[in-house]
């Protein structure tokens, strides 16, 4: 059985939060900002506004290796690639049909997706309320949708698009799928991709 929590936090004059859980999902006020829910709230929580800026964040603490969630279960093949896929071959792409689909990008990832265990894994220390994060060019080659990258990181890239568009300087402190290595090599050899 999947558990679901799901809250709303609504301003209030103070300049704090509130928070109030429904059984609908629908607001308790009108003020309602960011709507926050999980399907494993013992792990982690999406935070969702409606600019469409969403977040995951720990609700635990997790050591590196840790497997945060498999996706082999729940992933479904599609057709062709949109913001919302993982690419899991250097021909594949997938829906992960799960809240993972909020992981947001971060040039100092704290996850990684592994497209062959079809799971996601912590790689650092992680803290409750910290962001769960992973690398997008770790499995994602040409993406649908670029974007400017606001991670705030040291090791920030910048523009993010997708590994072809990254030198190996850039890429090799990070942790990359085979297909990923893959369609490098093919690159830099100058065979067809």
């Amino acid at each position: 059985m999947v558990e679901h929590v799901e809250t709303n936090s609504v301003a209030t004059g103070s300049g704090t939060n509130a928070s109030t859980t429904t059984t609908n999902g629908s607001p308790t006020s009108p003020a309602a900002s960011t709507k926050t829910f999980s399907t494993h709230p013992h792990l982690f929580l999406v935070h969702s506004s409606p600019n469409f800026q969403s977040k995951m964040t720990a609700t635990t603490h997790f050591t590196p290796n840790t497997v945060l969630l498999s996706f082999a279960d729940t992933m479904t093949p599609v057709p062709k690639p949109s913001y919302t896929t993982v690419q899991i071959s250097t021909t594949e792409h997938i829906e992960l049909n799960s809240n993972l689909v909020y992981l947001n990008h971060s040039c100092d990832p704290s996850c990684v997706i592994d497209t062959v265990k079809k799971e996601v894994r912590v790689v650092r220390e992680v803290r409750e309320g910290e962001e769960l994060t992973f690398f997008y060019p770790s499995s994602e080659w040409d993406m649908d949708q670029a974007f400017d990258c606001w991670c705030g990181s040291e090791k920030c890239l910048k523009r993010i698009q997708g590994a072809k568009y990254l030198t190996v300087d850039q890429l090799q402190h990070h942790y990359l799928n085979n297909h990923i290595i893959e369609l490098i090599t093919a690159s830099l050899h100058g065979l067809p991709r």
